[in-house]
């Protein structure tokens, strides 16, 4: 296959590459930011619709590498955060096991942070206020619009158990629980229940902590145990700092937020990655390019996912829209998703090197 650099049938900037012309941004970008540059230089992102392309493209970046560069920016940082939320777990269940051996044997002090003792004689709108214990306080939200928020006074050690969620038990979700946590049988699919913490008559101080916006701000862990949800710090919470908890991704959803960490889908260290595109999928295995055209070609592979979970992740983890990345590992090429990281990164999600491509009706001879 002869590439051709310089080509003046491809547009400036763009070079010329079998039968297609592309550019190639040694520069970083997130996502957003790469389809804006590409659209600047007057072109889009990679339409990549076959074989024959795919290999065009991948056999001009080995042969003159313009973009290769191994690893991905501030992985240091994103190894770390992932650290923490696998030690975190496992403090979790550590904790569980611990509190379901020694309930009926100790105090609950022993075990969490009870509540604050309630006067005999209160006004029931204020129970949930009442109920917050010392070194802690209800007062308003460090984010916008949201209110109230829990604030620890004290300096409050990691992997410390603050207390127990309370609220209302329902047996359905009726549509408006934006304060419940709904409770798994061991086969974490089937619901058992859920706690409601709406009201502030029947619930505690814990329905004040709201839901963080990224790994940066989230300091408590839900942990479920024995058909109860605990809130546990997940790092050394210092004086008049807000406590800000995760709420799941239902509750993420409608906030547009996404707790996707790229350790999960991705190899931070060993594996080249180039976004080429990004794509739209109408259901399960279904997608379209940015242009709307039907993606017939295509080369994925799942990561570190095992193939029964494959379905799974399409159908719940990757949002409509998302990254199409090329990945280079052991001399093969493959595709790979990349979907909204931005709660583990910075703003935007990513960044990464990035191919546009120039769609000119250019003939060869």
């Amino acid at each position: 296959m002869v590439f051709t650099l310089g080509n003046p049938k491809c547009k400036e900037g763009f070079v010329n590459v079998a039968n297609w012309c592309f550019s190639f941004h040694r520069e970083r970008a997130t996502l957003a930011k790469s389809v804006e540059i590409c659209e600047k230089t007057g072109g889009e992102m990679v339409i990549l619709n076959s074989r024959e392309k795919e290999m065009a493209l991948t056999k001009y970046m080995e042969a003159h590498n313009p973009i290769f560069n191994r690893g991905i920016p501030k992985r240091e940082s994103l190894r770390k955060s992932h650290l923490k939320l696998e030690a975190t777990e496992k403090q979790a269940k550590k904790f569980c096991e611990f509190y379901k051996m020694f309930n009926d044997l100790m105090p609950s002090s022993k075990l969490y942070i009870p509540n604050a003792k309630i006067p005999v004689e209160f006004d029931e709108n204020d129970r949930a206020n009442l109920t917050t214990p010392a070194g802690f306080s209800i007062k308003l939200s460090s984010i916008p619009d949201a209110g109230l928020g829990a604030w620890a006074e004290t300096q409050i050690p990691i992997y410390k158990v603050i207390g127990i969620y309370e609220g209302e038990e329902l047996l359905e979700n009726n549509g408006d629980v934006l304060y419940a946590w709904s409770i798994y049988l061991d086969d974490e699919d089937t619901t058992m229940h859920l706690v409601d913490a709406a009201s502030p008559a029947k619930s505690n101080w814990l329905r004040y902590v709201n839901c963080a916006r990224n790994s940066k701000e989230e300091n408590v862990y839900p942990v479920f145990c024995d058909g109860l949800v605990f809130y546990m710090t997940t790092e050394v919470v210092k004086p008049n700092t807000e406590l800000l908890v995760w709420y799941g991704s239902g509750y993420g959803l409608n906030l547009g937020i996404r707790h996707v960490h790229p350790e999960d889908d991705l190899d931070l260290d060993d594996v080249f990655y180039v976004r080429v595109s990004y794509l739209n999928q109408d259901y399960p295995g279904k997608f379209r390019f940015h242009d709307n055209t039907t993606v017939t070609y295509t080369n994925w592979n799942p990561g570190k996912l095992y193939a029964y979970y494959k379905e799974k992740y399409w159908k719940y983890d990757v949002p409509e829209a998302f990254g199409l990345l090329l990945s280079y590992d052991y001399r093969q090429w493959s595709w790979v998703p990349e979907k909204d990281y931005s709660y583990f990164t910075d703003r935007g999600g990513l960044l990464l090197p990035f191919v546009c491509e120039h769609r000119s009706n250019v003939k060869f001879s």
